[in-house]
């Protein structure tokens, strides 16, 4: 409902719809009716007479007339007519195709979610699996453990280990947004979401003048 590619479908959807309807109609036969009344004024005498006799209106003629049109075999508007119903089907077709598209991107963005969400847990498992090791170590230092070269490079390794699962816990809570905000955008409503309103106004130019006015209608 709120993708505007869809929404454009469906306008060529009407479009597509009206313009057949206007073939439709050329395809019929063509029947016109003229009518006309004429007032004489036929005065023998005088001009003056004959402007009399026109307002008494003694001397009218009427004329009617009917023509009727048929195109032999009508190929013209046949073909016309079959050209557009041909265009309202791909433009049905081409709705389809972007409607089942977008459904597609919609539940991808659905499955990123969730994937999302689940690396979400396994990276603080094992950050917290990171900074358990490095807590034991720590202990054992203030224990009284012997500072040797292995056990300094245990601990900057342990440290170094720490670091890195905790980048990749903010990587995936990084992903998992991301991932909210493109299923928002599937759905065409990204910038409601986010409280972006986007109302355009159409303005024309008047010439000869610096202000812009809105269109009728707008």
């Amino acid at each position: 409902r709120h993708r505007p590619e869809l929404q454009r479908r469906l306008l060529e959807i009407q479009d597509a719809s009206i313009r057949q309807r206007v073939a439709d109609n050329a395809r019929l036969p063509l029947l016109d009716v003229a009518a006309t009344m004429q007032i004489n004024g036929l005065g023998d005498d005088s001009v003056d007479d004959a402007y009399d006799l026109v307002t008494e209106a003694d001397f009218v003629d009427y004329l009617i007339g009917v023509q009727f049109e048929v195109p032999i075999g009508n190929r013209g508007p046949e073909a016309l007519f079959r050209q557009r119903q041909l265009e309202r089907k791909q433009s049905v077709l081409n709705y389809q195709a972007t409607a089942q598209q977008a459904v597609v991107e919609v539940k991808n963005a659905l499955r990123d979610i969730y994937a999302s969400y689940l690396v979400i847990g396994a990276a603080r498992d094992t950050r917290r699996s990171a900074a358990d090791n490095l807590r034991t170590l720590g202990d054992q230092e203030q224990a009284g453990a012997a500072l040797t070269p292995e056990f300094i490079d245990l601990k900057l390794r342990r440290q170094e280990a720490l670091a890195t699962a905790e980048i990749r816990e903010m990587q995936a809570m990084t992903d998992y947004m991301t991932a909210i905000a493109q299923h928002y955008r599937t759905l065409g409503t990204l910038l409601q979401k986010n409280g972006v309103q986007f109302n355009p106004q159409v303005t024309e130019e008047f010439p000869g003048t610096s202000n812009a006015k809105p269109v009728p209608g707008d």
